[in-house]
């Protein structure tokens, strides 16, 4: 047992090491430090989140609630600091898919 969580230590400082966690690092903390990229996930957050209320209670969603969101994810999208964020995410997330699935193919399952 000791061997294989020595292993894990070692597989978790090399992906602590690679460029991608290092850039996915980089973004969180950008965005930590702009109070409007926060403010504007927050924004979407509560949004999406009323919406599926208003559907899980059956509840008619208003135009102008639909509206509200689609500014808001556009207003996302266009923020470079969550955008570099998105994409280092899915950067990090890629070698994470690739660990998963070289485990999955050793197991067998």
């Amino acid at each position: 047992m000791e061997q294989i969580v020595a292993l894990a230590k070692q597989l978790a400082e090399a992906v602590k090491a690679h460029p991608r966690y290092q850039a996915f690092r980089q973004a969180q903390q950008k965005l930590e430090s702009s109070p409007e990229s926060k403010q504007l996930l927050e924004q979407l957050a509560e949004q999406s989140k009323r919406i599926r209320e208003l559907e899980a209670a059956l509840k008619p969603v208003e135009p102008q609630d639909k509206r509200r969101l689609i500014e808001i994810q556009e207003r996302v999208m266009a923020d470079p600091t969550i955008r570099a964020l998105f994409q280092a995410e899915a950067d990090y997330a890629e070698i994470m898919v690739q660990i998963n699935n070289c485990m999955r193919d050793i197991l067998g399952e």
